[in-house]
């Protein structure tokens, strides 16, 4: 653990020496020099290393520290002119003392104020007892990018002094003992959470006094994590809740221990991609919400937290390539189809694959290589390995097209270039390359539309299998600017609302968001017929849209209005009748999680006939469930109960 002196020493020759105190080289009996060191301010700043210094007849060296009350005391000094050297550190950044201290006849005294630098000062206590703590490492850091540090230790009273330059700092507290934190790291005003602290500003000239926190012990937390009665070992055991984040690693025999503060928690081990088992909460579940909560107290142990990690299921299988040969290096993705679950692993040079971390159920596997992509199904069950088939990477066609793009205004290389079958489906997408080249390679034979995105420009081009086809070269005209309003009914303006543009072949001209009027700005018309669409972050309206028509090199304004949306409410429920926390409920923009009672409400639902997806985010956990249901505008309606299993 970091330990630095608040204060940091001038080393110099005379130390190297041995000289201690003042060492006059010919006067004796001369006079006392009391230098006092403080803070722009006055403050008085101890542990300062001074040399006082003489190099003509009356020769004088001299080397003593600032006391408590900031004073070093010089004796036997003669008179002349005498030079006072030394260094304050300010942070990490040595701050220079070099100025003349005459003596002539008589004892002298003079305080050295720092211009620029300031002191930063308060007290650390215990909580429950209110007892002063000492050995508190404070430190100072930039509120935010670069900036300024400082730091200091508490000593036996509490208190500490950290010098620092003027600025906006984050102020944290902790006391490291050798092998764990006596009190955990915590910040300003008194939150362990680095996000909640409060800034602190010190103004040039002037020292920041009153800083004091209060600090709690930490509660520990231990136990082990098993899989298959075996201990997990070097993985990550959370111990989390809503405002503060904890844990710790597991040992050898899957033993953990972590420090937190007093509260109640879930606690978890984590899985990752190489593991055969699902992350497990502690109390046997997979989902947080299930999860056994913990009170932990201030000082407090909580132990006997064991977690039996659940089985994940395993998929492996082969990638070949479109000539049977084993495909080495090929990206293979895994996704459970009716439920959360996924996993990745890439091919060996036998072109084999494993996937753990699956649920049970369908799960289908897809091999990706540029243009060349291919799937399976295969059922998977937890705590078992299943084989997929063989998957065999083939092209989607064997034709070439391509062409060239130029713009009128802005950089060739921002177009975008997509390619939309006869069905009306962007089937490809390509950026221009080194002089507006795109080239869609592996397409089947057809016709296709190739459009410049947003720009309402395009071209047909037909092609064959196996052969080339150009569809020449396409021009974007001068983008023009799109602005507006986004607006509810009543015609309020709406922050922070999404707004997306598209040309009439469905591709995108842009995206933004409004500000804190209402307003948008969108450069990317260029001609024809587009739609804009905006929609609220979260509320009770659902998006509006408009269409409208410009002309080359024109631009436009447009407001949406949103429009009077729906409100759908209901309750999950499992198999076995209880409700259901966690779940997360869609319909169209809309969105919701239910509560401990399996309640939700969705807001801003698009009026009409709609769809609600209800989808458990933890793998493992439940199956997907569908629900259709008619939304009122203004209205309120409730689905019937949804059943997960």
């Amino acid at each position: 653990m970091r330990r630095t002196s608040t204060w940091a020493l001038a080393l110099v020759a005379t130390l190297v020496l041995g000289v201690v105190g003042a060492l006059p080289a010919t006067a004796v009996g001369g006079h006392t020099v009391a230098i006092k060191v403080t803070t722009a301010s006055g403050r008085a700043i101890p542990d300062v290393s001074l040399i006082l210094s003489q190099d003509v007849d009356p020769y004088y060296s001299g080397y003593q520290s600032t006391n408590a009350s900031g004073v070093a005391t010089f004796s036997d000094v003669p008179d002349g002119t005498l030079q006072v050297t030394g260094n304050v550190y300010v942070g990490s950044a040595p701050h220079a003392i070099d100025q003349p201290v005459v003596v002539s006849g008589a004892d002298v005294s003079t305080a050295i104020p720092l211009s620029g630098v300031q002191a930063v000062v308060g007290k650390v206590t215990d909580k429950p007892t209110g007892s002063p703590i000492a050995g508190v490492y404070v430190s100072l850091g930039p509120w935010e990018g670069s900036g300024g540090y400082g730091s200091a230790t508490t000593g036996a009273d509490g208190v500490y002094t950290a010098l620092i330059a003027a600025g906006t700092y984050r102020l944290s507290f902790d006391k490291w003992t050798g092998s764990a934190y006596e009190y955990l790291p915590s910040y300003y005003p008194g939150t362990p959470d680095y996000s909640k602290a409060s800034k602190v500003t010190v103004t040039s000239g002037k020292d920041k006094t009153g800083l004091n926190i209060a600090l709690t012990k930490p509660g520990k937390v231990a136990g082990k994590a098993t899989f298959n009665g075996k201990p997990i070992a070097s993985h990550w055991v959370n111990v989390t809740n809503k405002t503060n984040y904890g844990g710790g690693s597991t040992v050898a025999n899957g033993t953990f221990a972590a420090q937190v503060v007093a509260g109640s928690y879930t606690v978890s081990v984590g899985a990752s991609s190489t593991d055969s088992f699902l992350t497990t909460y502690f109390g046997g579940t997979v989902r947080e919400p299930d999860a056994k909560v913990i009170k932990v107290g201030a000082g407090k142990s909580v132990t006997g937290v064991n977690i039996a990690a659940k089985a994940g299921a395993t998929i492996k299988g082969v990638v070949k390539n479109s000539k049977g040969k084993p495909a080495a290096g090929i990206s293979v993705s895994a996704n459970n189809l009716t439920r959360a679950g996924w996993g990745y692993a890439t091919t060996n040079a036998k072109g084999a694959y494993v996937i753990r971390g699956l649920a049970t159920g369908k799960v289908q596997v897809t091999a990706n290589q540029s243009d060349a992509t291919a799937s399976t199904t295969v059922s998977a069950i937890q705590g078992k390995t299943k084989s997929a088939k063989t998957i065999t990477l083939r092209y989607a066609g064997s034709a070439t097209i391509s062409g060239t793009v130029a713009v009128k205004s802005g950089s060739v290389r921002d177009v975008t270039v997509t390619l939309i079958n006869s069905k009306k489906l962007g089937i490809a997408w390509e950026a221009a390359g080194k002089g507006g080249k795109v080239t869609f390679s592996h397409v089947p034979a057809g016709t296709y539309t190739v459009a410049i995105d947003g720009a309402n420009t395009v071209k047909k081009v037909s092609v064959k299998s196996g052969k080339k086809a150009s569809f020449g070269k396409l021009v974007r005209g001068k983008e023009s600017t799109l602005k507006g309003y986004v607006r509810t009914p009543s015609g309020k303006a709406v922050a922070n609302a999404w707004v997306s543009l598209v040309d009439s072949y469905g591709t995108a001209a842009g995206y933004t968001s409004t500000n804190a009027k209402g307003a948008y700005s969108l450069k990317g018309l260029v001609k024809g017929k587009y739609t804009v669409q905006g929609g609220p972050s979260a509320s009770t309206y659902a998006p509006g849209i408009t269409t409208f028509t410009v002309k080359a090199g024109k631009g436009a304004t447009k407001t949406v209005k949103l429009k009077t949306g729906g409100t759908i409410k209901g309750v999950v429920r499992n198999s076995k009748g209880k409700p259901v926390a966690g779940i997360a409920v869609y319909a169209g923009s809309s969105y919701a999680v239910t509560n401990t009672k399996g309640a939700y409400v969705l807001k801003g639902v698009t009026a009409g006939t709609t769809q609600v997806t209800f989808s458990d985010q933890y793998v493992g956990g439940y199956r997907n469930a569908t629900k259709t249901i008619k939304a009122k505008a203004g209205k309120t309606v409730t689905l019937a109960t949804a059943k997960v299993s």
